[in-house]
């Protein structure tokens, strides 16, 4: 966009502007989905199904290469039955998990992160989650005194956000200053300024 504009090509950077829009749309729409999923897994409400899909059907119904979904398999991100005929078959609740690590990968998490959040979910959507809230609320920062924390904010011990730092927490509604905290996961924002994740 910014190259065609430079060169004075503005019809190039219209259309690159346009689908540079419908991409992010896309990735927003993605992202409610696995929000408004995460949310029925946590409460318990997850309808059964008795719907079956072919990997094609998933793949082209997603929007993920049918090469991706071979590769979350054999890494553990989904177990996929087969059919007698050694056909492998996605249910809903697959699709509903596809989804979310769709998500995922999209705001760069690694297979292993996604894996390790996976197996939490699935073992016990109750976890609670404990955040070091290594910057307390009215705290300031050390070397620019006049900034200081409107929020409780920390991280998650053991868990790696996509930059390769500790997954940054927040404490939203906790309106005096604490230094640990244990709770839910209830939002995962992703910052515009760097590719990663806050819980």
């Amino acid at each position: 966009m910014v190259k065609a504009s430079a060169t004075g090509d503005f019809k190039t950077a219209f259309s690159l502007t346009e689908d540079y829009l419908q991409q992010i749309k896309q990735e927003r729409s993605n992202a409610e989905k696995a929000i408004m999923i995460v949310k029925q897994i946590l409460s318990g409400g997850v309808p059964e199904s008795s719907h079956l899909f072919k990997r094609k059907e998933v793949s082209e119904y997603l929007g993920i290469s049918m090469d991706s979904l071979r590769n979350w398999e054999m890494n553990g991100l989904l177990t996929v039955k087969r059919k007698q005929n050694g056909y492998h078959v996605y249910t809903d609740e697959d699709i509903q998990r596809l989804i979310i690590i769709r998500y995922l990968k999209c705001v760069n998490y690694s297979l292993e992160a996604i894996l390790q959040m996976l197996r939490q979910l699935s073992e016990n959507p109750d976890t609670d989650i404990a955040v070091i809230l290594n910057r307390p609320i009215g705290n300031c920062r050390p070397n620019h005194k006049n900034i200081c924390y409107p929020i409780n904010y920390g991280y998650i011990q053991g868990v790696v956000a996509p930059d390769g730092e500790e997954q940054n927490a927040y404490t939203p509604g906790v309106n005096y200053s604490l230094k640990e905290f244990t709770g839910r996961i209830i939002a995962i924002v992703q910052s515009r300024r760097k590719m990663g994740g806050s819980a």
